[in-house]
């Protein structure tokens, strides 16, 4: 399984509370590769005593959401058990997420990991390079 961290807080989007991390503990690992899922794009903060983030999952070309946002009493890769749950898919593809969602969802925390599964290649409709696309990152 691949997993990709977005590395930033998304576009137009800040925590002043809260500080970036990763998910890059073996346990987190394994609660990733629990879903079965081909692939991961997240980007996650931590407060005090709670976090904040979301993460896309590909399984089987279906698209899947999770929110990473949790108290103190879980964390975010947390299902009350020892896997994450992929229960019903978000997305068939790429195309149709900016309308399961609300303007200000999609562009502050969803379009930028949409954005880099498609810069990864994890969009079958589309090859795009990093390179070639910049601008979906502000890299200009």
């Amino acid at each position: 399984m691949q997993i990709f961290n977005l590395g930033s807080f998304p576009k137009n989007h800040a925590f002043s509370d809260y500080e970036l991390q990763p998910l890059n503990h073996e346990d987190d690992r394994k609660k990733f590769e629990s879903t079965g899922a081909q692939a991961a794009f997240y980007w996650y903060s931590q407060g005090d005593y709670d976090g904040q983030g979301k993460c896309l999952f590909v399984k089987d070309n279906k698209w899947y959401l999770k929110d990473l946002g949790h108290c103190s009493c879980y964390g975010p890769l947390d299902d009350g058990g020892d896997s994450l749950t992929l229960v019903e898919p978000w997305l068939n593809n790429l195309d149709e997420a900016k309308d399961k969602c609300s303007e200000e969802l999609w562009t502050n925390e969803i379009e930028p990991l949409v954005n880099l599964a498609i810069v990864n290649g994890f969009d079958q409709n589309r090859k795009k390079s990093k390179e070639k696309f910049a601008w979906l990152f502000g890299d200009e």
